[in-house]
């Protein structure tokens, strides 16, 4: 016998559809009463899980971002060398390099408290798995043992969010070819590491 007091839609209907509302028109224009009318249901059941679009939108970018490390770790761990697993790591940087959805996390961030804590766990979270790659590599002896790692992570961390809004809006000079190709270069010069050939 079904329950009555549950929700006629999910969590993850919910977050599926406001990634893309959000993504379409900004999420300024997105209401949880216009969730409700895309999804079909009645107000009530979208509220029952979310008390604003903002906490929609933080749970679209925190499962964006924990898609991203777990891809980033598959691939790097096919990969004994340090090198080789920074390089997969930048690599996939490059490539999900679309930011319309954290572009509007990190506007709305700067006034909303919750927002503003979601960003910081999310960037945490990947400066980490840059500062952990960079560890690894000194004590191997394949990066430079001057460098700081968590330092050299919020460098490169910096330089990926930057690259990735100018990217996504369509800047003339700058393409993911482009990104990905500073991002090794940079990498290389702060870790003195050669990351213009690839390991056999």
């Amino acid at each position: 016998m079904s329950d009555s007091r549950l929700p006629a839609v999910g969590w993850g209907d919910i977050v599926g559809a406001g990634a893309y509302a959000i993504q379409q028109r900004g999420i300024a224009k997105v209401t949880l009463e216009d969730l409700a009318s895309e999804l079909d249901v009645d107000p009530a059941a979208v509220t029952y899980w979310f008390g604003s679009v903002g906490q929609v939108l933080e749970a679209v970018m925190e499962i964006r971002m924990n898609w991203f490390l777990d891809e980033a770790r598959a691939r790097m761990s096919a990969h004994e060398s340090q090198r080789e697993r920074m390089r997969e790591f930048l690599e996939l940087s490059a490539a999900d390099h679309d930011a319309i959805n954290w572009i509007e996390l990190w506007r709305h961030a700067a006034r909303d408290e919750s927002a503003r804590e979601a960003r910081q766990t999310m960037a945490d979270a990947h400066r980490r798995t840059l500062a952990g790659i960079i560890r690894a590599g000194q004590r191997t002896g394949e990066f430079g043992a001057a460098a700081s790692p968590d330092k050299v992570a919020l460098i490169l961390d910096s330089l990926i969010i930057g690259y990735s809004v100018t990217a996504t809006l369509k800047d003339s000079e700058v393409d993911p070819n482009s990104m990905h190709d500073t991002l090794l270069d940079i990498a290389g010069q702060l870790l003195s590491v050669d990351f213009t050939s690839r390991d056999a």
